[in-house]
């Protein structure tokens, strides 16, 4: 799977996730993605680095090991930009009073 998809996959499941008070972590895991452990976390560090993703860290120490903080992960507003770029809040709306019927 390219990572496009995997990333599409990710923000998908943080969205679904704000309807929950609490995060299933097996929801993102490397087996329920089909990827490694490293693919996920390289990802997961680009997307909070790119700000589509907040409430965990991901860095790597000088040895290239991933480092992980525990904590929620949730998509932002950017993420969601991302999720449904074409969305309708982006379209200005017609005036009624300057549109004609033919």
């Amino acid at each position: 799977m390219d990572n496009i998809r995997i990333i599409y996959r990710i923000l998908s499941v943080l969205n679904s996730s704000m309807d929950t008070e609490t995060f299933d972590e097996r929801s993102l895991s490397p087996e329920t993605l089909g990827i490694t452990r490293a693919r996920l976390l390289s990802l997961m560090r680009m997307l909070i680095q790119g700000g589509l993703v907040e409430g965990i860290s991901v860095d790597v120490d000088t040895d290239g090991h991933f480092l992980v903080s525990k904590g929620r992960p949730r998509i932002t507003l950017k993420g969601l930009d991302r999720l449904y770029p074409h969305d309708d809040y982006e379209k200005p709306k017609p005036n009624p009073l300057y549109t004609h019927g033919i």
